[in-house]
């Protein structure tokens, strides 16, 4: 991930160590065991823009792992023939 060129090292670094916690609070699997763990719940089920750089960060991850790398061209394409 720190490769991937989409996250800053530091967000890598997020990613790796708490990225499980966040992955089990975003699907309801762990249960909030502080109030910043409460919060980052209550923040990633808000409609309203993220304050909390993690809510930010899991979001940026969600989206970079659910996003389309087709490829689309106007040209057919040509089957080989064997």
């Amino acid at each position: 991930m720190s490769r991937s060129g989409y996250f800053s090292i530091g967000g890598s670094e997020e990613l790796i160590k708490y990225g499980d916690t966040l992955y089990g609070l975003h699907n309801g699997l762990l249960s909030p065991e502080n109030a910043e763990e409460a919060m980052f719940v209550a923040e990633l089920n808000s409609d309203e823009a993220a304050t909390l750089d993690a809510v930010k960060l899991w979001k940026k991850f969600l989206i970079a792992i659910t996003k389309s790398n087709s490829f689309y061209s106007l040209s057919p394409s040509k089957k080989a023939a064997f």
